[in-house]
């Protein structure tokens, strides 16, 4: 996993408390280590990483990879050109993501995504990955739509928690009328 999300992590861990960093790493058995932005490391330490801070702060998994996804978008240096919306940096996913794989170690592995324009006012994402962080990308997408002041609604048509094949994500831009899918908080 691309070393970016490790050392934000870090900064991240640090709204809960000064400790947080390293309890989540003895929890694991790991020693403390810096990350670099511009390394790649394994996702299970990843995934580990997140499972130690669920437990040390007490709070569900996917309710901190959200939060997570969100907070992404508001660290200084995240660059995502003015004259994109939401629902066009959303379609342009696959696309930032080769390019970050093209300025990345060729080990780290990135989930398959797919985006789609559905609507006027409607992007569908497809999402599959043997990490199954669909939360994060939850996130990712509110921090993106938070950065110009926009928001959106998500609708989960299928997810991999639930069995399914790959998430399937409908986000729409608020303000219009909505589908049928069941709304996630």
């Amino acid at each position: 996993m691309h070393g970016m999300f490790f050392s934000h992590l870090r900064q991240f861990c640090d709204n809960y408390d000064a400790d947080t960093w390293r309890a989540i790493h003895q929890r694991n058995g790991l020693h403390v280590q810096p990350y670099l932005p511009i390394t790649s490391y394994p996702l299970e330490r990843f995934i580990a990483l997140f499972e130690g801070l669920s437990d040390v702060v007490s709070t569900p998994r996917s309710q901190l990879l959200d939060a997570f996804g969100s907070y992404l978008l508001t660290y200084p240096g995240v660059n995502i050109p003015a004259y994109h919306r939401t629902l066009q940096v959303l379609e342009d996913i696959p696309n930032i993501e080769a390019q970050m794989c093209e300025r990345g170690d060729a080990a780290s592995k990135p989930p398959s995504i797919t985006t789609r324009r559905t609507g006027e006012v409607e992007v569908t994402l497809g999402y599959s990955s043997p990490a199954r962080l669909c939360a994060l990308g939850k996130g990712i997408i509110r921090g993106i739509a938070k950065n110009f002041r926009e928001t959106v609604t998500m609708h989960e048509q299928s997810c991999m928690l639930l069995g399914a094949p790959a998430c399937i994500l409908i986000v729409r831009r608020r303000g219009t009328t909505t589908t049928h899918f069941k709304a996630i908080k």
